[in-house]
């Protein structure tokens, strides 16, 4: 069994191609403090490139055989036919153009559909990637290829943007200040996130210090007392931590014993911990189970 691929010319005129442009776009949006603001965003052109190959490949598989006089004969299967275009763009999959004829002609020849695929997958590989070379030599590919790196690239600055100044990934900020292309629109609104962010940074390591202080001054000896019960505070902790099985008393325990004040105490220690370890706070670093970890003990805490 073998495979054969036959070029053909095709009479139709192709779909168009991929867009010519790619073009930065506003709106004017109503925001928190309800004044307008400009939000950049991006499209692509309508206009698009026009396909001006007709061609397409007729991809058949067959097998020789002899009659019963002894000469030589074939079976041809003509399994599908994909277009140029198809091909060089990365659109064609084999298992999704021919599978069901595949299967077919497998039960016929009596072989496997695995062995089909790979017969035909051994000869439209390189056809392929012949094809695709000579597509990435034309302005489509060349433009389209360009703008997916500017749309990439914006991507990536706005997730570094949102970093930078402690923003929710799906934050939207960025789009205010700039546009697709990098280039700064409004300098009045990047200032004011920026003033924003060093206010909430003050806010924070003023809060940390009182925390940090009023830590160090707590009476926690009384605090101790206050949960010892039947045997030591350290013993009965040490019991919840005992099993590492989910269903443990570890896991499942709460503690309903602490006082208001002792409250707040404990969702300072979340806040102050939650920060040092929330996923934006440790670019680069995986502390999954430093949260998972924070949050059975807010939840062990009766923080609600």
């Amino acid at each position: 069994m073998f495979c054969v691929i036959q070029e053909l010319t095709t009479k139709r005129e192709n779909p168009l191609g991929f867009p010519k442009r790619l073009e930065s776009t506003q709106e004017s949006v109503r925001i928190e403090d309800g004044t307008e603001q400009i939000k950049w965003g991006y499209a692509y052109s309508d206009e698009c490139f026009e396909r001006p190959v007709k061609k397409s490949y007729k991809v058949s598989v067959h097998q020789s055989y002899r009659d019963k006089d002894g000469k030589p004969r074939k079976k041809e299967f003509v399994l599908f036919t994909v277009k140029y275009y198809d091909l060089t763009t990365g659109e064609f999959d084999t298992y999704n153009w021919g599978a069901d004829k595949i299967e077919k002609v497998a039960a016929i020849l009596g072989v496997s559909e695995e062995e089909i695929y790979e017969v035909v997958e051994s000869k439209i590989r390189p056809l392929e990637l012949e094809l695709q070379e000579e597509f990435q030599q034309t302005e489509e590919s060349q433009t389209y290829r360009k703008n997916l790196k500017t749309v990439l690239e914006y991507e990536r600055r706005k997730r570094q943007f949102n970093m930078e100044y402690m923003l929710e990934d799906n934050d939207d900020q960025y789009d205010y200040c700039y546009d697709v292309f990098g280039n700064l629109r409004n300098p009045v609104m990047l200032k004011q996130i920026q003033k924003e962010y060093k206010e909430r940074r003050r806010e924070e390591k003023e809060q940390q210090k009182k925390f940090e202080e009023w830590f160090r001054g707590y009476n926690w000896d009384q605090f101790q007392k206050n949960h010892s019960g039947s045997g030591s505070y350290q013993n009965r902790e040490s019991d919840n931590y005992q099993s590492s099985d989910e269903n443990s008393s570890y896991y499942n325990y709460v503690n309903d014993n602490y006082t208001d004040e002792e409250k707040v105490i404990l969702k300072q220690f979340y806040r102050v911990l939650a920060k040092k370890f929330h996923p934006d706070s440790n670019a680069g670093k995986d502390t999954t189970k430093q949260m998972a970890l924070l949050n059975k003990l807010h939840s062990q805490w009766g923080l609600g």
